[in-house]
C-alpha cells in the first residue's frame, strides 16, 4: 500500500523506475486516471540512461490541455510498491504545466496492475 500525498489539490506517489540496469525514485509523479498512458519528465529518465535518439518517432499525446509531443521508450520496469510492471512503455516529455510533475501515472499502468485508490485513507493498493 502507497501512500498519496495531496498536492495543489492533486493526488501524487513515489514510483521507483528501472531502465539499463539502473533503479530511481521519483517522488513527485501524479496519478491521473484521464490520462491513457503514463508520461515521464525528459531529465528524469535521463537519470537512468533513457534519451532521446535519432531513431526515435513523435507521438502526440491529448489532453483536456491540448496536445503534446512526446517520444515513447521502453523501461525494464516500474513499481509503485508492491505494484510492479516489466517491461513497461513510458512516453518521455517535458511536462510543463506550471507546478513540478516529474511524471504522471496513466491508466496503463492502474489497469495493469488492478491498482484501486482509496481517497478517505489517502492510498492505493492493488489487493
Amino acid at each position: 500500500m502507497a501512500q498519496i500525498k495531496i498536492i495543489g489539490g492533486l493526488p501524487f506517489v513515489a514510483v521507483k523506475l528501472t531502465a539499463n540496469n539502473q533503479t530511481i525514485e521519483v517522488e513527485q509523479v501524479l496519478i491521473d486516471t484521464g490520462s491513457a498512458e503514463s508520461v515521464f519528465q525528459t531529465d528524469v529518465l535521463a537519470r537512468i540512461g533513457i534519451v532521446p535518439t535519432l531513431t526515435d518517432s513523435i507521438v502526440f499525446m491529448r489532453g483536456i490541455g491540448g496536445q503534446e509531443a512526446v517520444l515513447r521508450k521502453e523501461i525494464q520496469a516500474i513499481a509503485l510498491d508492491t505494484m510492479i510492471v516489466r517491461p513497461f512503455q513510458v512516453q518521455m516529455g517535458s511536462l510543463e504545466y506550471g507546478m513540478k510533475i516529474d511524471g504522471i501515472i496513466g491508466t496503463d499502468f492502474l489497469l495493469k496492475t488492478g491498482a484501486m485508490i482509496d481517497f478517505a485513507n489517502l492510498t492505493i493498493t492493488n489487493s
